[in-house]
């Protein structure tokens, strides 16, 4: 009798359902992930909504520098939106369950949450690893979603808003065209091959703000375009290499006009750029900064080309009339 009762408590733990010791017990109303966000160096986003094409991106940060490292299709430049992703991480580290799903006893129940396959599916990992699977609407604002490996819940949040928004994997791609922050540059110079150009040209820091090599403060009429320029974003990214290469040519072909801009740590990055002409009306820029690949910008960075040339003429024209510095 003793050994009858012995295989039956052996049988029973041997068929029950695995506990898993690393997934926390959701609790309503309350973030369910616990993670680091400086610490994460891998993304990983599925998304397959009704009525859109399913696709699968993959980001991976070294040295402090996101890139895109599976996409679609071929993609050239692999620079990711680090802003983006720190702002979907911030949004998942506050996601948190609202309250069980319910559940339809006809039929299967992941199947009729649109939890398998998910709607959308997000990894997430560094030092510790992290999973979400989201599924169809339910309501106006929720969604079901398994936490990890949780039981089907309902959840709703700044991450589902956000996730309404990323329709595309093209959403991850850096589309600022100048890298780095405006803060960390130290001097900017401006030259023209087709015009005579000197060092009025050329601005360097004063303090937070920037003035000329003859030391003419200039921050005031320069800061608002100088921020403008840092934020242009790119129109088009040149994905084809035989693009790629006959914009090269064609760059080669005449000298062009080139922003440089050099880091507080020494750092260069160069920018030529090509205006639009009777032939062609896009605007072509290389960037040394994003591996030398040629990118196409809206009309607005020729208009704020032009801005900077005129403001700083003006000013140091102005100051050498008055005699100021």
């Amino acid at each position: 009798m003793r050994l009858l009762i012995f295989i039956l408590i052996a049988f029973s733990a041997c068929t029950r359902s695995p506990v898993h010791s690393n997934t926390p017990t959701p609790v309503f109303n309350q973030p369910f992930y616990r993670f680091q966000k400086e610490a994460i160096t891998r993304f990983e986003i599925t998304r397959s909504f009704p009525g859109e094409e399913r696709w699968n991106l993959v980001a991976h940060k070294e040295n402090g520098i996101w890139k895109l490292i599976h996409a679609p299709v071929a993609i050239l430049d692999v620079r990711a939106d680090a802003g983006l992703l720190d702002h979907v991480l911030d949004t998942l580290d506050t996601f948190a369950p609202q309250e069980i799903a319910p559940s339809n006893p006809n039929a299967d129940a992941l199947e009729s949450m649109g939890l398998s396959p998910p709607r959308a599916l997000i990894k997430w990992s560094g030092t510790t690893s992290h999973e979400l699977t989201l599924g169809d609407t339910y309501g106006q604002t929720q969604r079901f979603a398994l936490f990890e490996n949780s039981k089907p819940l309902l959840a709703s949040g700044a991450f589902l808003e956000m996730l309404a928004h990323i329709q595309s994997w093209e959403f991850f791609r850096q589309r600022t065209f100048l890298m780095g922050k405006l803060d960390d540059r130290d001097r900017l110079e401006y030259t023209n091959p087709n015009k005579k150009t000197d060092g009025s040209l050329k601005i360097q820091r004063l303090g937070s703000g920037w003035e000329t090599l003859k030391q003419q403060n200039v921050s005031e009429v320069l800061a608002p375009i100088l921020e403008n320029l840092f934020h242009q974003r790119i129109k088009r990214f040149v994905d084809d290499p035989r693009e790629q290469a006959a914009l090269e040519i064609q760059f080669k072909t005449k000298k062009r006009e080139t922003l440089s801009w050099t880091g507080r740590d020494g750092s260069k990055q160069v920018v030529s750029f090509a205006r639009p002409n009777p032939t062609d009306a896009r605007v072509w820029a290389q960037n040394s900064a994003r591996e030398n690949l040629y990118f196409e910008l809206f009309p607005a960075w020729i208009d704020q080309i032009d801005a900077y040339v005129k403001a700083l003429t003006q000013a140091t024209s102005t100051g050498r009339k008055s005699g100021k510095k």
